[in-house]
């Protein structure tokens, strides 16, 4: 009798196991970025322009735009490089870069950084 309890246990903690890590719920999201089912808190490049190598990092100026979701039911916010542009009135634009937190889906927010001139 015991082994059936402990299959009736186990075929679904599998079950669930194998749905987390298969098909859209892959460990990896969009951009080929980590994605936990917990905890998702990365950041990195959103895209590249060319631009001149002798630009020091403390010459540009900072622009920050966010979108943020809620329960995965109502999502607001203009996470847009132009968004984040404006923010820091730039209009020449060096490198964009993003960054994304999660916590178990219930809670999403989305950063553009845009740096630039």
């Amino acid at each position: 009798m015991k082994a059936k309890k402990d299959t009736f246990f186990l075929a679904p903690l599998m079950l669930a196991l194998f749905l987390l890590t298969s098909g859209c719920a892959a460990i990896t999201g969009v951009r080929g970025v980590p994605r936990g089912t917990i905890l998702t808190d990365v950041q990195g490049p959103q895209s590249t322009q060319s631009f001149e190598m002798s630009v020091q990092a403390g010459e540009l100026k900072k622009g920050t735009s966010t979108a943020e979701g809620y329960l995965g039911l109502v999502a607001q916010g203009d996470a847009s490089i132009q968004a984040a542009a404006r923010d820091a009135e730039i209009s020449d634009i060096h490198h964009v870069d993003f960054k994304t937190r999660s916590i178990l889906g219930l809670y999403v927010k989305h950063t553009t950084v845009v740096y630039g001139r």
